[in-house]
């Protein structure tokens, strides 16, 4: 099964195709442990090499991959990233490592329009993302998007601060029909 590569516009954010050459221009974004603590990417050091290893993967066959633009002034954001597992499921993961961009519904805007995505264009039949317990505002915003808590996995990431718990949410094809927010939907091309 070939995943779409496309661009998803939206009122606010242009989603666009991760690129490799991404790695270079966002390679300060290691130096922001919450963020990389969110993706479950904490690490000592970071190497522009190992950076770059990390974001060639997420452009492999079994992902769709967003790099996320703020129309208003057509700045890189962040990275929304869903790793399609077996063809019916998929993992999502976002990155934003500014805190001034956080809490402006980008994550919530640029989700929305990739579980769209998903549902709409793939054979994904069951969208699921884990979240450290301490992320309050990334479990309320899985929460406010209609996904079901499934699981407290305990102590399962390991951060810079020890061990936290993780929570499993998942969200089903017809939960998403019956529950979406209205969130405008994002133009594909």
């Amino acid at each position: 099964m070939k995943l779409p590569r496309c661009t998803i516009t939206t009122s606010m954010l242009v989603l666009r195709p991760l690129r490799r050459g991404t790695a270079w221009s966002t390679f300060h974004w290691t130096e922001n442990t919450e963020a990389l603590d969110a993706m479950e990417m904490s690490a000592p050091a970071w190497s522009r090499w190992r950076w770059y290893k990390v974001i060639r993967a997420y452009t492999g066959p079994s992902f769709i991959t967003h790099e996320i633009w703020r129309r208003a002034d057509n700045k890189l954001i962040g990275l929304h990233i869903a790793h399609v597992e077996g063809g019916r499921i998929a993992k999502l993961a976002i990155i934003i490592p500014d805190p001034a961009d956080r809490g402006a519904n980008i994550a919530e805007e640029a989700r929305a329009v990739v579980i769209d995505l998903l549902f709409d264009r793939t054979p994904v039949k069951i969208v699921h993302g884990t979240v450290a317990a301490r992320n309050f505002a990334s479990a309320f915003l899985y929460q406010k998007l209609g996904f079901r808590q499934d699981a407290i996995l305990k102590g399962r990431l390991l951060t810079d601060n020890g061990r936290i718990d993780k929570l499993v949410f998942s969200l089903l094809p017809d939960e998403w029909a019956a529950n979406r927010p209205p969130l405008p939907k994002g133009t594909v091309t």
